[in-house]
């Protein structure tokens, strides 16, 4: 394997850090309410997330075999859905084989009206904001719908645990 084009990751853990990064990014689309850097942000995360499987299997510091480490990543749901969706739009659709093992069902982008309500503390009036909320859903094979903040912190703390599993140590 060569290691020369290794630019700025040389870890399971500075991958991890990137991941963590594009779900800040991800934030920062959702408050800028741009649809493009929302999709960009999540097709990169999701990318993130499935590549770390490569890297922890191949991390010196990994207890556990390649087959482990791929049965521990298959034990989360959302580490499936992040390998489904990046596979899907790194390939322009599943294969018929990994359509069959698919555990996501789709993902939609979509825009809500959300009214914040504000009590005037000096005479206790109440005053009304409407505001469009653009979200990302994903939907697993048995209809359960996570918002993308929800399914980014759910990834996150999974490749935590994969690493507390793996004995891979992250600051």
């Amino acid at each position: 394997m060569s290691k020369k084009l290794l630019y700025k990751y040389n870890s399971s853990e500075s991958l991890f850090s990137k991941l963590q990064r594009d779900r800040k990014r991800l934030w920062e689309a959702i408050q800028n309410e741009n649809e493009t850097e929302l999709c960009d942000s999540f097709f990169n995360f999701c990318v993130t997330a499935h590549a770390l499987r490569d890297w922890v299997i191949k991390e010196n510091s990994c207890v556990l075999s390649e087959n482990t480490v791929h049965d521990t990543c298959n034990s989360y749901e959302v580490l499936q859905m992040c390998r489904d969706i990046a596979n899907a739009n790194k390939h322009f659709g599943l294969d018929e084989n990994k359509e069959k093992a698919k555990k996501t069902y789709s993902v939609f982008v979509f825009s809500s009206t959300m009214i914040d309500f504000y009590e005037n503390q000096s005479n206790g009036s109440i005053s009304r904001v409407m505001r469009d909320n653009l979200d990302i859903a994903i939907m697993n094979m048995n209809g359960v719908i996570y918002g993308i903040w929800e399914f980014a912190g759910k990834v996150e703390e999974a490749w935590k645990e994969v690493f507390t599993k793996c004995r891979i140590k992250i600051s």
